[in-house]
């Protein structure tokens, strides 16, 4: 008895750990619980997403193009008679501006002056040989008239008939053999065939040319073609272009490297689709293009805005609105989301231009939609203003 007494102690020290462990555990689950509990609470807390809002406004469609400025005329200028370089003028040089009047090369001219010498003279023969026999042939004439014979000859010889075509067509060719001696002795001094720029020089003193030899490459300068191909929906927002109203259609250029801008305008339309690009092409014309306060030079790759129709009672939106899948997320009035296709009409920067969904006059679109984004998804718009 005195043993058992004695040990009651060790036993409810025991039952005492015992007890503090089990609440310490029960105390341990249910702070699991309350955290689990919490975690549950986050993840159905609806997410914050940035949303923009948009109303139906009218715009005036602006269509971006792209083009390389070209000289209205480019041309390999060459010989069109041979003979060797007496004189090359100082200013067919590359850079050199030239003009109409200004001559650029002479050849030597020794062996046209003979020819021409020859067509005069042979000239001068055909027709007194012209004159000579139409005074035999009066002569033979009277002298038919005066024999007293009735009717006419039974052959043209007897009134010198085929001798006097042959003296007529003797002088025709020898005059155009003089036009042609006259010309080549022309071409021997060849001037600039208009206002240009020398882009490229082939020769040099004391060559010896023959005909076709390339001589230099020039540009006109009186004006630069930017030729612009477009699509066909485009086309469609561009206002019909009347005739004679080209010059006051203003097209702003833009050098893709520098961001320098020219003012130029519609020169004409193409009038037929290309078969590379399936696109049909609008010229912009830049009157005297070297003498711009900016210089715009031939080969510059532009960009061209073209203003287009009014388009009226349209969104636009941030480019960035439109899913991969070309979709806009709209918030509903629930602040769930629903998902609608676009009919995009056209872009221009960072701004997309479509019809509204369901003709609505505003609503809230989201800015950056996710591929996570699920129909009825309940979410916290954030409206950006920026």
């Amino acid at each position: 008895m005195i043993i058992n007494i004695k040990g009651m102690p060790i036993i409810v020290t025991l039952l005492a750990v015992a007890s503090i462990m089990a609440a310490i555990s029960y105390n341990a689950e249910n702070m699991k619980q309350q955290e689990m509990g919490n975690v549950k609470t986050k993840s159905l807390k609806a997410p914050d997403i940035s949303v923009v809002k948009v109303q139906q406004a009218d715009f005036q469609s602006v269509i971006t193009g792209y083009g390389e400025a070209q000289a209205h005329y480019q041309l390999e200028l060459t010989s069109e008679v041979s003979g060797k370089i007496e004189i090359l003028s100082a200013v067919l040089e590359t850079g050199h501006n030239i003009k109409t009047s200004d001559l650029l090369v002479t050849l030597d001219d020794t062996q046209y002056k003979e020819a021409l010498a020859t067509a005069k003279a042979d000239y001068a023969d055909a027709r007194l040989a012209l004159l000579e026999e139409q005074r035999r042939g009066q002569q033979s004439q009277l002298e038919w008239e005066q024999s007293g014979l009735k009717g006419k000859p039974e052959s043209p010889l007897v009134l010198r008939q085929p001798q006097l075509d042959f003296a007529q067509a003797r002088l025709e060719q020898a005059k155009n053999t003089l036009k042609t001696a006259q010309k080549n002795l022309s071409k021997t001094k060849i001037h600039a065939p208009f206002n240009a720029v020398v882009v490229k020089r082939n020769v040099q003193p004391g060559r010896f040319l023959q005909v076709g030899t390339a001589i230099a490459t020039v540009y006109s300068t009186d004006k630069i073609e930017v030729m612009i191909p477009l699509s066909g929906n485009n086309w469609q927002l561009l206002t019909q272009i009347k005739k004679g109203d080209h010059k006051f259609w203003t097209i702003t250029l833009t050098n893709i490297e520098n961001q320098q801008q020219w003012q130029g305008y519609v020169g004409r339309v193409e009038q037929h689709i290309d078969n590379d690009n399936r696109q049909r092409t609008l010229v912009v014309i830049v009157e005297d293009p070297l003498q711009q306060k900016i210089p715009l030079y031939p080969g510059t790759f532009l960009r061209a805005e073209i203003p287009g129709k009014i388009l009226q009672n349209i969104w636009r939106i941030p480019a960035s609105a439109i899913s991969q899948t070309g979709d806009i997320w709209v918030v509903a009035k629930d602040n769930t989301l629903s998902r609608y296709p676009v009919t995009k009409l056209y872009g221009q920067g960072e701004f997309s231009y479509i019809l509204p969904v369901n003709a609505q006059q505003h609503a809230l679109i989201v800015l950056r939609p996710l591929n996570s984004y699920v129909v009825g998804m309940q979410i916290n718009p954030r409206e950006n203003k920026s």
